[in-house]
Formats: C-alpha cells, structure tokens, sequence
C-alpha cells in the first residue's frame, strides 16, 4: 500500500466509518490464484464506491511533457482499466470476501447494489500542466462515467459535505452536471463544480463564480 492508498484508506475510514471501508481487497477466486478487486471500496448497502489511486514519485528533474505523459497512461488509461476490471469481477464472480476496517470479512459479490461510484484519485507532480489537472472524468464505453480527483480536491469535498449521504449526492450531480455543461466544467476547478451542487440548479451555467 503506497502513500495514498493509506491516506485515502484513512480518509474514508473517517468519514464513511471503518465498519465500510475496505483497504484489503485482494481475493482468490481460485486455488493459486489472487486478484485485486480494487485499491479502496466502500460498501453501504446497496451503494458501493470503487476507488483506484495513482500516486507519482518523482524527483524536481522532471519536465511538464513526461508529467502529462504519466496521467495519460497512468491515471486516465490504467486506473480507469482497473476500474472496468473491478465491475467485471462482481459481474464474473459469486465469491469475492473482502475485509473491513473492523478487521470482518463480507462477501461483496452479494450485495444487491442500485449505484456504484467509480472514482480515480491521483496525487501528482507540480509539474503537470492544467489541462490534465482539469480533467475531472472518463467516459468508458463498458462502464460509463468514471470521476477523477485530485486528492487535494476530494479531501476538500469530504470536509465539506462531511456524510456518506451528501457525497454520493454530489458526485451524482457532479456526473450530471459535466454531462449536461461539458464545455463549461472543462476549464474550472473542482471548487466551482462543489460551489454549483451547494447552489443546486442544474440549469444555472457553471463558471468561476460559483465558488464563491
């Protein structure tokens, strides 16, 4: 478990609480074999919120070019495969017993979910230019929408909604909003997207002002 794993690990341990909060999520569908169903989960109910995080370790003596080179192929292109590969296990497998933060084990595969949130959190090298700091999701032809967070940006959002309830809500609004505002969302950061869901109307155009 790299930095981030941890932190994103005790993060939703605190705000989700421990008892639904999953960091050890490898499971053997088979004899001699072991898959990571993913880097975080947390399960409440009938929501499941799949989190895969990207951390990069990187000396000053890099440029901008090998910065975006790295999101591309490791935030964009390889946590959101791990992402599809994620739901593909609950499609593929009867039996996947994950263990909680309280040190008990559930079998994940049972739970009759309704959504499923799909994140990617990535902590980054200051070097990596705006355009990639700004992309906030990928659309995956198999799976849909997936979120992607700054890990600076999804710990502003937990101390801000604080509940489980209230950040499955934005993130649902989120999804919404970029869908329906797209061009708009592009080029803000993540405090007006926040702004906008505690103003709460969809038809309004999102833009810088709504941080305030």
């Amino acid at each position: 478990m790299n930095a981030l794993e941890q932190y994103t690990s005790e993060l939703n341990s605190n705000v989700f609480f421990r008892e639904f909060s999953f960091a050890r999520n490898k499971f053997s569908p088979k004899p001699k074999e072991e898959l990571e169903f993913a880097d975080h989960v947390v399960w409440l109910d009938d929501l499941l919120l799949v989190f895969q995080c990207k951390e990069r370790n990187m000396s000053k003596n890099t440029t901008t070019e090998n910065e975006k080179k790295w999101f591309n192929k490791n935030v964009v292109s390889e946590a959101t495969r791990q992402i599809r590969n994620t739901l593909g296990y609950l499609r593929d497998y009867k039996d996947i017993h994950l263990t909680n933060d309280r040190n008990h084990t559930f079998n994940i595969a049972t739970a009759k979910l309704k959504s499923i949130d799909k994140i990617v959190l990535y902590s980054a090298h200051e070097a990596l230019p705006p355009k990639c700091r700004y992309k906030k999701y990928h659309n995956s032809s198999s799976v849909g929408f997936i979120h992607i967070f700054n890990i600076e940006d999804y710990m502003t959002i937990c101390e801000t909604l604080v509940t489980p309830a209230e950040i499955h809500h934005y993130l649902s609004y989120r999804e919404e909003l970029i869908n329906k505002w797209e061009k708009e969302t592009a080029h803000i950061p993540e405090y007006s997207l926040l702004g906008h869901f505690l103003y709460g109307d969809l038809s309004a155009e999102p833009s810088i002002e709504s941080t305030k």
